[in-house]
């Protein structure tokens, strides 16, 4: 399936957000997830995005030239505060003195019903609050935490009946917990890619929620994944879309 930028305007406003990253050196830590966007971000390249962006796979800050993103694997899937000690070591190891922005991404797995969201976002706090003091000309992009979807349909109606639990509530609520911290944190203070956001709108511009402990709280979008967690050309694209205008405008 092919996506395309929807107007004349959005296309001239993505061509000069690209000519800015053109200029800057980018470095992005992630797993899964953020490979489908890397992926969008090349389907933004084939479809005729303007200026020059490498693509690197490096975490060797002597890669870095300007007009590159480069990225890596950071820390291990399951274990959020292995990725959080990754992210440090990239930044510490020479990325920290080289790149103009850098960023890394949780993947929906870092988080399960009994995962301690407070503490993580704490202990993710205070070491990006390092980081920002130790490298100050790195400009650092927070990320919300990826979505999946919730089971839904007949078989979620009976097992509400019997008062049985959701598949995919309990996780997606400790994943709209942490997400929420982070743009009480940093929305409008800081650059903050809500990827979480992106995930979860429909394409009528509202967002895919569910009702859960007197509370709405927002699920991935059905029509942007094929296993319901990873995103599919839909998505990716869409999520690549923000990633770029995150990333250009980051300051």
């Amino acid at each position: 399936m092919e996506t395309r930028v929807d107007s004349t305007a959005a296309s001239v406003s993505l061509s000069e957000q690209w000519r800015e990253l053109s200029a800057r050196r980018v470095f992005f830590g992630h797993q899964s997830v953020g490979m489908d966007i890397l992926a969008g971000v090349k389907d933004l390249q084939a479809q005729g995005a303007s200026g020059e962006l490498r693509v690197a796979s490096t975490s060797d800050a002597g890669q870095l030239a300007p007009g590159t993103l480069a990225h890596a694997a950071v820390g291990t899937n399951g274990d959020p505060w292995s990725k959080i000690r990754s992210f440090k070591a990239f930044m510490d190891g020479g990325i920290g003195n080289t790149a103009d922005i850098a960023l890394f991404k949780f993947c929906y797995i870092d988080v399960d019903a009994s995962t301690d969201v407070d503490r993580l976002f704490t202990d993710y706090q205070s070491v990006m609050s390092e980081l920002k003091r130790q490298y100050p000309a790195t400009r650092i992009v927070h990320v919300t935490m990826p979505l999946r979807m919730v089971q839904s349909g007949p078989k979620a109606v009976v097992k509400k009946l019997l008062g049985k639990p959701l598949g995919g509530y309990a996780e997606n609520i400790r994943r709209n917990v942490y997400n929420e911290k982070l743009r009480s944190a940093y929305s409008g203070r800081e650059p903050l890619f809500d990827l979480a956001h992106v995930e979860s709108a429909r394409l009528d511009g509202s967002r895919i929620t569910f009702d859960a402990e007197g509370q709405q709280f927002a699920a991935l979008n059905p029509q942007f994944t094929y296993d319901n967690g990873h995103l599919n050309e839909d998505g990716r694209v869409r999520a690549a879309r923000e990633f770029v205008r995150v990333l250009a405008e980051a300051r």
